[in-house]
């Protein structure tokens, strides 16, 4: 069967797909000040606070909550694009290199229906975030300690994808046997 006549029987409304396809972006660095103290670091993420409306001026979801950098992916791109793409438009922050981490796509993971999430990441330095400002839809772009987040309301299912990108660096440094210094958090 060749592949025009297979598409002609092939019926798309037989399948339902999600709702939407975001990425989500966690931004980690260890700030230059910090001195290694009983082989612990404090890790830093940059989070979003999301804005009362959206780009559009209507009610935001998780309003008012911080998360993770991050939005839909258009469909003239892949998720790696709308990646960077939406860490400039919420954050003012151009990052060159990211690494995907994980998919997300626990059902009732976002209030808006079906989202399936890719999740990012990059460890970078501090000096990469010094000119960090809010935009688009986030209200607020700030650094917290991860010891900070982990205590906080954070929107959607944001916390578990940065305690699996926390984990992925961690792994990270016991690769490259730098062990005594884990962060840990």
């Amino acid at each position: 069967m060749s592949n025009e006549k297979a598409l002609k029987l092939y019926n798309v409304k037989k399948y339902r797909t999600p709702d939407g396809y975001t990425s989500d972006i966690a931004i980690f660095t260890i700030p230059s000040n910090e001195k290694i103290k009983t082989h612990m670091l404090d890790i830093k993420i940059l989070l979003i606070q999301r804005s009362v409306t959206d780009s559009e001026g209507r009610p935001n979801i998780e309003a008012g909550k911080w998360a993770l950098p991050g939005g839909f992916v258009n469909p003239d791109e892949t998720a790696f694009e709308c990646a960077k793409r939406e860490l400039t438009e919420e954050t003012s922050v151009e990052i060159s290199h990211l690494e995907h981490f994980g998919v997300y796509d626990q059902p009732g993971r976002d209030p808006r229906g079906w989202i399936i999430s890719n999740a990012h990441l990059a460890l970078v330095p501090e000096n990469k975030l010094t000119k960090r400002r809010a935009n688009d839809d986030a209200s607020d772009a700030q650094l917290f300690s991860i010891n900070e987040v982990f205590k906080m309301d954070i929107a959607f299912d944001h916390a578990q994808i940065i305690n699996d990108g926390l984990n992925v660096i961690k792994s990270k440094f016991i690769e490259m046997g730098n062990s005594k210094d884990l962060p840990l958090a």
